[in-house]
């Protein structure tokens, strides 16, 4: 069964209160600016922030503010207030990227009601669309309501070599497999060593396929199905997207 949606929020089922966590590859950052731009628009105040760290060019959707404590900065409320989303980091990298912050602080702020929804971007991927965590990912805020680990279609034929997937060795420990297929990004994106690794047993999990668009509806279909499938014990559906033409697919099983 499927549903089609216009709004990312909607097809996730996005919650005032929740802390949204995104992990994996191929348009995490995309996902979470568009889902601050739509929950903004509806009034909620949206804090967007990451664990690991992301480009400058968020900079050019929302306000950046920089914790400078233990603490949320003072103006983050007002800035939410003013601009409806905001994004928090932990400074500036050597190379020149927004740091992250410790995961504790957008917890608090989600139990503080600072914000009406949290959504962090919980590791990174080097822009390639398929990924297998490091040791050190994901790095998820305790009490995460929902988690969507994202994998890109375009990632399908491609080898499992460097310079096409992120952290080719791990991957392959995932798979018997030399390229990627639907049978293994469903593995990817199900695995405790993968997409699952780290997500807390109360958590809601809605993996996301995106770049709908480089493949044939049937193969994203069959890609969807898979994912189902191998964890129905966790995962009760799977999003499609083309955040570019903004269309969003919801697949159940």
């Amino acid at each position: 069964m499927t549903g089609d949606f216009s709004l990312l929020s909607d097809a996730l089922e996005i919650r005032r209160g929740q802390l949204v966590a995104l992990v994996g590859g191929g348009g995490k950052t995309g996902a979470m600016l568009t889902l601050s731009r739509e929950l903004a628009d509806r009034g909620w105040r949206v804090l967007a922030s990451t664990t690991t760290r992301v480009g400058q060019s968020v900079a050019t959707s929302m306000p950046v503010l920089t914790m400078t404590g233990d603490d949320p900065p003072e103006e983050l409320a007002r800035a939410m207030s003013e601009s409806g989303c905001a994004f928090l980091s932990g400074g500036l990298g050597d190379d020149g990227k927004l740091l992250g912050v410790d995961p504790w602080t957008l917890t608090t702020i989600r139990d503080r009601c600072i914000a009406d929804v949290v959504i962090v971007e919980a590791d990174g991927a080097r822009q390639l669309p398929l990924k297998a965590p490091g040791e050190h990912e994901p790095i998820l805020p305790q009490g995460v309501d929902l988690v969507s680990p994202v994998a890109g279609l375009d990632a399908l034929g491609r080898p499992i070599e460097q310079g096409y997937v992120h952290r080719p060795e791990l991957l392959r420990q995932l798979t018997d497999s030399d390229v990627v297929t639907p049978a293994v990004i469903a593995d990817v994106l199900t695995s405790d060593a993968g997409g699952m690794k780290g997500v807390p047993e109360g958590s809601e999990v809605c993996p996301i396929l995106n770049k709908m668009d480089t493949a044939p509806r049937e193969l994203a279909l069959e890609v969807a199905r898979a994912v189902l499938a191998r964890r129905p014990d966790r995962i009760h559906r799977v999003l499609m997207t083309n955040l570019h033409d903004r269309e969003y697919v919801l697949v159940l099983p």
